[in-house]
């Protein structure tokens, strides 16, 4: 497998749908923060195959960069509303349903498969579906009976609605108030957490065995191989000098041997096989 070349700084990368910026912006190299900002404001950030590739490309280059501990994905300023006064934006969205005349042609030569949703809200009244996983993320997250409504109803809510339970850790009074948090949360991650520790323990909880004695063995194996780990080190030192831990592990080289523990799916060379393919028609 080709190695992915990483950039000194994300803001020279060749793109043209979204953008990256580093946290503090005037940053000239990567930082432990970055923000991802989708960038069609005239299009209202709608999705496409463009954007797509884009996203890939960047989360697979982030992924293998040691600097870059935390990525947040934004929506990004729109272009001024009608009548606005000039300089002003619209607000920050991702406009989930502008892609509606992806894959639909005068149906020849296509397959059910194609008509697929680039990502957000259902729209039941042109029979799309759950897409980008959510179908298995969504009750996992907030519950089958609360997931069933959402899908069946297709309804709008606010996020403050019982029907997203415990979707959103907080809630903040404004959206402008949104990126902000967002940020002061990524800088706490970044200062303060193990990229190896929680991404293992993020894939325990999605990923664990079928029963607490299965999850005891699995949990188990993985703290022992962590003991004497760069980081495993590293914290023990920090904690007995009594200073900040500064833990530079990555999963590539830091990993524990029963890492992957599940069977792994390329999705992208499953699609490929499967031909799941985009038809993109007319302009978004």
């Amino acid at each position: 497998m080709a190695s992915i070349p990483i950039p000194d700084s994300y803001a020279s990368l060749p793109l043209t749908q979204i953008s990256v910026s580093h946290n503090p912006q005037t940053s000239k190299t990567a930082t432990k923060v970055l923000t991802i900002s989708l960038s069609r404001p005239k299009n209202f950030n709608a999705f496409t195959p463009t954007m797509e590739a884009e996203l890939v490309t960047v989360f697979n280059t982030i992924s293998v960069d040691p600097r870059v501990k935390v990525a947040i994905l934004t929506g990004g300023l729109l272009a001024p509303k009608t009548g606005s006064p000039k300089g002003t934006a619209g607000p920050s969205i991702f406009c989930a349903g502008a892609d509606l005349d992806r894959g639909f042609g005068d149906g020849q030569g296509e397959h059910p498969r194609d008509h697929r949703d680039g990502g957000g809200r259902v729209a039941l009244a042109i029979y799309r579906l759950m897409e980008a996983c959510s179908s298995w993320f969504l009750p996992r997250l907030i519950g089958m009976s609360r997931a069933l409504h959402l899908t069946t109803t297709g309804a709008i809510y606010p996020a403050s609605h019982a029907l997203f339970g415990d979707l959103f850790t907080e809630l903040v009074p404004h959206p402008t108030a949104v990126l902000p948090r967002a940020l002061a949360l990524a800088d706490e991650i970044a200062e303060n957490t193990s990229t190896v520790s929680s991404y293992l323990m993020r894939e325990m909880m999605y990923r664990g065995a079928d029963s607490p004695e299965g999850q005891h063995l699995l949990d188990s194996r993985i703290i022992y191989e962590l003991f004497g780990s760069k980081d495993n080190t590293e914290g023990v030192k920090a904690f007995m000098q009594k200073r900040a831990a500064d833990f530079k592990g990555t999963v590539e080289e830091d990993a524990p041997a029963s890492w992957p523990w599940w069977e792994s799916v390329d999705v992208a060379q499953a699609g490929q096989r499967e031909g799941y393919v985009f038809k993109a028609k007319g302009k978004l």
